[in-house]
């Protein structure tokens, strides 16, 4: 396994102000009037916890037969310890504690499906948005309230059909939610309760489980990243998505006769660039190899875990740091 060099957005999304080789507006097809839907489930909330069928994109992912590793249990040197309680009377709460072990201990794993492109923190409210589709089709996908003004570029009832739990942007990670949908993963707030307690050494045998589990994860899994959540990831990929519709905007009004032809009489309004799904689904590939084949690129770790996991792997000479790139598909 190599650590790669920092992405640069540049690798996606070229300086050329036009290609019609990568232009999604010469792509020709039949136009769509689909609503985008919501991202299922939601991986990006903070502390939420991926439905055991896997959503909407796990059934997508399963039906297109991309299946989850076969590995389902790993094994450490740490047993179960007591359960205790904490937090208030009225409102108790409990975490599972871990003690170092000799002898090996199987635990479950369970695998997520990851939103290579997540819908909430990367795609909504970003500058591709408005040439996704008319306001109908893209109305989920505005800035929060209190966010910037977004309006749609494309003309009414039309679409480019972009799913963003379709299997092409959905990949099997390993996940905590074997442990944690039982309550047996530690959780911070149960881990600062313990390490206040007269018996550190509970607290931090407790901690030490977490990053034991997700080392024995990622190997089980074949070097799949562990997933959880880590807005560093989702940053990056909005900054690429911002950089695609800032492109487009160039496209649509000063480079793209094609776009520029299709514009509406006295409004700014365009014939959806219907290429433009096959773009995102090629980001999307080159997003799940960065998270599932032999060079890792930061900052595109899919949890702090993870990320922590790459730095000791390197730091006692598992893993070495490079230039490596990865395969990385240039979108426009």
């Amino acid at each position: 396994m190599e650590i790669g060099e920092e992405v640069a957005v540049s690798e996606f999304v070229s300086e050329e102000v036009h290609n019609e080789k990568t232009c999604p507006w010469h792509e020709q097809g039949d136009a769509h009037s689909q609503k985008m839907l919501l991202q299922n489930p939601d991986d990006d909330a903070v502390g939420g916890m991926a439905a055991t069928d896997g959503g909407v994109l796990g059934r997508k992912m399963k039906a297109a037969k991309n299946l989850e590793p076969a590995a389902d249990k790993v094994s450490l040197l740490f047993k179960k310890g007591e359960v205790v309680t904490y937090g208030t009377v009225k409102r108790p709460k409990l975490i599972q504690t871990y003690a170092e072990d000799k002898e090996e201990e199987e635990y479950p794993l369970q695998y997520a499906p990851h939103h290579l492109i997540p819908g909430n923190e990367s795609l909504k409210g970003s500058s591709v948005v408005p040439f996704m589709g008319d306001d109908n089709c893209i109305a989920d996908y505005l800035p929060d309230k209190g966010g910037p003004a977004m309006s749609s570029y494309i003309k009414k009832g039309y679409s480019i059909g972009y799913d963003v739990n379709a299997a092409e942007n959905g990949e099997w990670l390993p996940s905590p939610y074997a442990l944690s949908n039982c309550n047996e993963w530690p959780a911070d707030l149960g881990l600062k309760y313990l390490k206040k307690r007269k018996d550190d050494v509970l607290g931090e045998e407790t901690e030490a489980f977490k990053p034991a589990y997700v080392a024995a994860a990622i190997e089980a899994s074949g070097g799949r990243q562990f997933h959880m959540r880590h807005k560093p990831y989702s940053d990056k990929a909005r900054a690429i998505l911002q950089s695609i519709g800032e492109r487009l905007a160039v496209m649509a009004t000063e480079s793209c006769s094609i776009a520029m032809e299709s514009k509406a009489e006295n409004e700014d309004r365009f014939a959806p660039p219907l290429g433009l799904t096959a773009r995102l689904n090629s980001l999307s590939e080159s997003l799940r190899g960065l998270l599932t084949k032999s060079v890792w690129r930061p900052p595109l770790y899919t949890d702090s875990l993870t990320q922590d996991y790459a730095d000791e792997m390197v730091g006692i000479g598992k893993f070495t740091r490079s230039k490596a790139k990865g395969s990385v598909t240039r979108i426009l």
